[in-house]
């Protein structure tokens, strides 16, 4: 990275147009920003190196379930941790929240998601066919409370 330390902090309003440039973000995601950035409900993060946007993430919470929405890290902050810090962000403010069951949809093709997700303790709980525009199916992953995991 840069000499400026990796900051994760609560998105602002102020961000969203740096957002909606980040490489991977979804049409719709970009669409409802504004709104996702100021409902209570909605768990928005970025991760910054100094001035520069090095990703975003997002959850809406309801209840004691989360659901990710975004996790998005600028092309030339992959593979350096960007993405573990956001999340790992994301699910501690889910569970301060009083939301510690997380769930969310990933790409069946992308690997390096995938792989993250697994190593924050998320498993593959159903599949939704062709979910996304281009026809691929999504896995349906589910990061639940120890004391749940114990009861199924």
């Amino acid at each position: 990275m840069t000499g400026a330390a990796l900051l994760v902090r609560p998105a602002e309003p102020g961000d969203a147009d740096a957002i909606r440039g980040l490489d991977g973000l979804a049409p719709a995601s970009g669409r409802l920003l504004r709104h996702d950035l100021t409902t209570p409900d909605r768990c928005c993060l970025v991760a910054t190196l100094g001035a520069e946007l090095a990703g975003y993430a997002a959850a809406t919470i309801q209840g004691d379930e989360a659901q990710v929405l975004d996790v998005v890290v600028a092309p030339e902050r992959r593979g350096r941790g960007v993405g573990h810090r956001l999340l790992a962000a994301l699910l501690a403010a889910s569970e301060h929240r009083g939301a510690p069951a997380v769930s969310l949809e990933v790409a069946v093709s992308n690997r390096a998601a995938r792989a993250l997700y697994r190593r924050h303790g998320f498993v593959v709980e159903g599949r939704r066919p062709r979910y996304y525009p281009d026809g691929q199916d999504a896995l349906i992953l589910w990061r639940r409370p120890a004391a749940a995991r114990e009861e199924d």
